[in-house]
């Protein structure tokens, strides 16, 4: 679960991603400094925060190819990130989906896309789609979704 939260005045954003790893509820914080440059709103700085104070050099983040819904709402994001440097150098990309019932077959297709522009380093992109979330438990199964 990704939370942003956008401060206009001080034209800074934070995000808590909840995850479950190992058993383990685990929540990550991380903001930065949105664009300043009009012509490029998704390039976003940041690093990982600790009682609300970075501890790590901001990183370059990008979002892109936000795709809205007829409300205007955010229905698909994509996103890429240069990681804090802890050895090797390390990239982050993630497609945000509203639902969480995306398939498989168009999250391949949309990674695709994106590595054919040659600007990504996509070597050892991993697809996690829901079937993967349904079977360690994290999605409901398709049967638990029928009413009767």
């Amino acid at each position: 679960i990704m939370d942003y939260s956008i401060y206009d005045k001080t034209y800074t954003y934070s995000d808590t991603c909840s995850l479950f790893v190992a058993h383990t509820n685990m929540t990550v914080s991380v903001g930065g400094d949105l664009s300043s440059d009009a012509a490029s709103p998704g390039l976003l700085h940041e690093g990982f925060k600790v009682l609300n104070r970075t501890v790590t050099r901001k990183n370059p983040t990008m979002l892109f190819d936000i795709r809205r819904n007829a409300q205007g709402e955010i229905d698909l994001m994509h996103f890429y990130a240069c990681l804090p440097n802890f050895g090797p150098q390390v990239f982050s990309y993630l497609l945000y989906s509203r639902t969480p019932w995306i398939q498989e077959a168009e999250i391949r297709q949309l990674v695709a896309e994106d590595n054919n522009t040659g600007v990504f380093d996509m070597t050892g992109c991993v697809v996690t789609a829901p079937d993967a979330w349904r079977r360690c438990g994290i999605l409901p199964r398709v049967n638990d979704l029928l009413l009767v």
